[in-house]
């Protein structure tokens, strides 16, 4: 057996084996619904100001339009999520539960994603 197969073979079995002793990180506390409330509205609240952005940023350029909003929009999330204790996905789930409750207060479509023919 080659000396490369072997450091493979054996880097391998080392991070398995660290992976088995590995102990899971626990689960964070349910988020206050009253707080994921909160933060929903706050964030639906500047929504339309990303928006706005978005257009004078990809003017004509519906998809790319989207993208930077949605960027705007995570990144928004992460960082609120993480000052208020509570998780991205419980954060996300009350701003989804917000667009069923609401329907038609949001924008909500899909661009078709089209090819260009350069790239910056």
């Amino acid at each position: 057996m080659s000396p490369f197969r072997v450091v493979t073979l054996g880097c391998a079995v080392v991070a398995i084996g660290l992976a088995l002793r590995a102990t899971p990180m626990p689960s964070p506390p349910a988020a206050d619904p009253a707080v994921l409330t909160r933060l929903a509205s706050e964030l639906l609240a500047q929504e339309p100001t990303w928006r706005r952005a978005a257009r004078q940023q990809f003017p004509g350029d519906q998809w790319s339009q989207d993208d930077a909003f949605h960027n705007v929009e995570q990144i928004t999330v992460r960082v609120r999520a993480a000052r208020a204790g509570v998780s991205v996905g419980e954060l996300f789930d009350a701003l989804d539960r917000d667009l069923r409750v609401h329907p038609g207060t949001r924008l909500v479509h899909a661009v078709p994603c089209k090819p260009r023919p350069f790239y910056d």
